[in-house]
């Protein structure tokens, strides 16, 4: 299995290799509903070994993510992208593409583990390697359509806020409207 470098963001470097390629007809789109289990790991500050920080198959569950919705790493967010359902990849996730602001996950859900993976962050390069396994992924049946792999000119982002817009007020005064007289 070769590494596959991925340039992405401000500083890219990030490395991925598949230990299994996914199936389905496409990979995630921004928006979509990912359901993803995963190992997460730091490197010892001698770089000579992974110590496991989280794992959702040691909790025996699940974690779900809101493709591209800024709740999770950015390492993590662009590894999905281009996995299938099913697919396992292990990514290393350099600094600039990892915990660079507070309250991203995957978190380990106690405080505890919380606690030992920012001294393990901190102690070490920064490098936060995690295996991910894609479990499921549908469409996000309440999408606003903010979500795209397209980037909208200025002009079609100025329409879709104003169709927003529009929407918004047709309800509000819809909602506001006296009854009709029985």
């Amino acid at each position: 299995m070769a590494f596959v470098t991925f340039v992405a963001g401000v500083g890219g470097g990030l490395r991925y290799f598949d230990f299994r390629v996914g199936s389905g007809d496409r990979a995630p789109a921004w928006g979509d509903l990912l359901t993803v289990s995963y190992v997460l790991y730091t490197v010892s500050p001698s770089g000579d070994r992974l110590d496991v920080a989280d794992s959702t198959y040691a909790r025996n569950q699940k974690m779900l993510i809101h493709h591209g919705n800024g709740q999770t790493i950015l390492g993590v967010e662009e590894a999905l992208h281009g996995m299938r359902v099913g697919g396992r990849r292990r990514v290393v996730i350099p600094p600039a593409l990892g915990y660079t602001n507070a309250g991203l996950g995957p978190v380990p859900p106690q405080t505890m583990k919380r606690r030992a993976l920012n001294k393990a962050l901190n102690e070490g390069n920064g490098l936060v390697v995690i295996d991910l396994e894609l479990v499921s992924m549908r469409p996000d049946p309440d999408d606003t359509g903010l979500y795209t792999d397209l980037t909208p000119t200025p002009a079609e982002l100025e329409a879709i806020w104003e169709e927003a817009r529009a929407e918004t007020a047709a309800a509000r005064a819809k909602a506001e409207a006296p009854p009709p007289p029985s």
